[in-house]
C-alpha cells in the first residue's frame, strides 16, 4: 500500500477544512469482486489541516485512484487529479467566487419632499461574516460617496454578511443590514436617535440565547423602544433611543439571574452613535479534572464537552487539556445532570454523567483509551440474497444505497458503553469514533420499513477472525480490530418485508 499527501490553498494561503475525496479511476479500477472486498475499498475522505495539508493512507499498489478537493464557493486547479504509486502527491490551488453588493445611506424623508432624501456621505460601512468561510477575508470597510452610496467587491460566494454603517453624531435605522448580490441596502441616518448593543455570556464563555433584554426610560422624553431577545450568538441590538434621554437595561430570563443586573446607558457627544452594553448569567459550578488513560499517563490536546441532560444549567464551550491532561471547564450550575465526553484522534473515552447539588468546584477524571475508527455501508437487498460469498460480493455492487438508516453499536466483551448511534449519509456510508482497540462489538442497521436481510448459515460478512462471524441477520455484523488503524469496510444489508 502507499500513502498520499497534498496541500491546498485558497488565494494563496493555506486553506483549512477543505474536503478531499477519493474513488477509484476509471482506468484504474479492481475486478468488481476486489472492489467489493472490504479490504480494497476506497480510503475515506479527509479534511486539510489549519495549514491546508492532508495526509491519507491505504491506496493500493498498482490501483489508480482520483483524489478530488471541494469546498462551497471555491473553485480548485486541479480540481481532480490521479493518483497511483509513482503520483501520490496533489497541490491545489482555489480561487474564490465572489460578488459585488452595494448601498446607500439617506437622511429621513420629510413629509412633501418631493423625490429621494438627500444621501449622507462620509458613513463608514463595515462588514461582519455570518456564515462561509473563516480563512477567507472578509473585505474592507468602505465610505459612502457625496451622494451616499457605497459599493464593495469580494464578498464570498454561498457565504452570507451583514453591513454596519456609522459616523460619529449619526445613528441609523436599521442598525445593519444583511447584504446579498440581488438588493442594494438603504440605512436612513439621523442625529436624534443612537442605538444598544450587546452580548451575554456565561463564565464558560458560551453564548446565551433566549434572554428577554427589556428598556426603560429612566430621564428625557424620548420614546422606550420595545424588548428584544438574544440571539443563538448571545447578542441583541436595539435602536431608537433618544439622545437626550437616558435608559435602563435589564436582562431577564427564568430562572436564571445575571451579572450586573443591569446597566444605564445614555448617549455621549462625540461619540459612536451604537453603545454597547454585556451581562454575564451567574453560574455556580466549576469542573476540574483530569484524562489519564488506562496506561495511567495524563493525555493532552484532548476536547472536553458537557452536555446538559436534565434541568436548567448553563452549558459551557469545550475546554482542551493541557499537556499532562487536566482540564478547567467553568460556567456550569449545580441540580443539573450533564454527561462530559472527551475527543482526541486516536483515542476514545469513555463518557461520564456529572451531578452535584454542591456550589464550587469539582474534581471529575476521565479514562481514555486507545481506540479505532469504524466506517462501513447499508445496503437495500431489494429481494433475494445471494447463498455464497463469491456471488454475494457480486451481488452488492448493484444494490442502492440506504439513506439515513440508524447505525447502533454494543460492546459485547464488557460493560463499557460503544460509541453512540450514528446515520447513513446519502450514499449510504457511516462512521463513527471511538472503539476501544482490541474490544467485541456489534454494529446494528435498521431503518423504517426495513429488516435486517436474512442470510443462509453459510454467509458470513466479516473479514475473519472475530469480525463479522456467522450471522443469519446481514443487517448486524461483529467486529473486533488490535490497531489503532481505521477499520473500513463493514457492509449492512437491509430488506423490505
Amino acid at each position: 500500500m502507499f500513502q498520499a499527501n497534498g496541500v491546498v490553498a485558497i488565494n494563496r494561503r493555506p486553506a483549512a477544512n477543505v474536503l478531499v475525496s477519493f474513488v477509484l479511476s476509471v482506468r484504474g479500477r479492481a475486478p468488481q469482486a476486489a472492489r467489493l472486498d472490504p479490504r480494497r475499498r476506497v480510503p475515506p475522505p479527509v479534511h486539510t489541516d489549519k495549514l491546508g495539508r492532508w495526509v491519507q493512507d491505504g491506496f493500493l499498489d498498482g490501483v489508480e485512484y482520483v483524489a478530488t478537493v471541494s469546498a462551497a464557493g471555491i473553485t480548485f486547479s486541479p480540481a481532480q487529479a490521479p493518483l497511483d504509486t509513482d503520483h501520490h502527491q496533489l497541490l491545489a490551488e482555489g480561487t474564490t467566487g465572489t460578488f459585488a453588493a452595494s448601498g446607500v445611506a439617506r437622511v429621513p424623508a420629510l413629509l412633501n419632499e418631493p423625490g429621494k432624501p438627500p444621501g449622507i456621505p462620509g458613513v463608514q460601512v463595515s462588514f461582519l461574516q455570518l456564515a462561509g468561510r473563516a480563512d477567507i477575508p472578509v473585505p474592507p470597510p468602505v465610505l459612502t460617496g457625496t451622494d451616499g452610496t457605497w459599493q464593495q467587491h469580494g464578498f464570498q460566494d454561498g457565504s452570507s454578511y451583514r453591513a454596519v454603517p456609522s459616523k460619529n453624531g449619526l445613528g441609523f435605522t436599521p442598525p445593519a443590514v444583511d447584504i446579498t448580490a440581488a438588493a442594494s441596502s438603504a440605512f436612513t441616518g439621523s442625529s436624534d436617535v443612537f442605538t444598544v448593543a450587546g452580548r451575554i455570556l456565561t463564565a464558560g464563555a458560551a453564548p446565551e440565547p433566549g434572554v428577554t433584554i427589556g428598556f426603560t426610560r429612566l430621564s428625557g422624553a424620548g420614546p422606550v423602544p420595545d424588548g428584544v431577545l438574544t440571539d443563538g450568538a448571545g447578542t441583541f441590538q436595539q435602536s431608537g433611543f433618544d439622545r437626550s434621554s437616558q435608559y435602563r437595561v435589564t436582562p431577564s430570563k427564568a430562572p436564571e439571574a445575571f451579572d450586573p443586573v443591569s446597566r444605564d446607558v445614555a448617549f455621549a457627544p462625540n461619540n459612536l452613535a451604537s453603545l454597547s452594553t454585556t451581562f454575564q448569567r451567574r453560574t455556580n459550578l466549576i469542573v476540574v479534572g483530569q484524562v489519564l488513560t488506562t496506561a495511567g499517563a495524563g493525555l493532552l490536546s484532548t476536547v472536553i464537552r458537557f452536555e446538559r441532560q436534565t434541568g436548567d444549567g448553563a452549558i459551557p464551550l469545550p475546554v482542551t487539556t493541557t499537556s499532562n491532561g487536566e482540564y478547567r471547564a467553568e460556567g456550569l450550575d449545580t441540580d443539573t445532570t450533564y454527561r462530559v465526553t472527551g475527543t482526541r484522534p486516536g483515542f476514545g473515552v469513555i463518557p461520564v454523567i456529572l451531578h452535584t447539588t454542591t456550589p464550587g468546584t469539582v474534581t471529575l477524571n476521565l479514562t481514555a483509551f486507545p481506540s479505532f475508527d469504524v466506517a462501513g455501508t447499508v445496503l437495500d437487498t431489494q429481494g433475494a440474497v445471494p447463498a455464497d460469498l463469491a456471488s454475494l460480493l457480486a451481488f452488492t455492487g448493484t444494490l442502492p444505497p440506504v439513506a439515513g438508516a440508524v447505525v447502533a453499536f454494543h460492546r459485547t466483551d464488557r460493560t463499557t458503553p460503544a460509541p453512540d448511534p450514528v446515520l447513513t449519509a446519502p450514499d449510504g456510508t457511516f462512521g463513527q469514533t471511538g472503539f476501544e482497540v482490541g474490544g467485541t462489538f456489534t454494529a446494528a442497521a435498521s431503518a423504517p420499513g426495513y429488516t435486517g436481510a436474512t442470510l443462509t448459515p453459510l454467509l458470513s460478512l466479516g473479514l475473519g477472525g472475530p469480525f463479522g462471524g456467522t450471522t443469519s441477520d446481514g443487517g448486524t455484523t461483529a467486529f473486533q480490530h488490535t490497531t489503532n488503524d481505521p477499520l473500513t469496510g463493514l457492509l449492512l444489508l437491509l430488506q423490505q418485508p
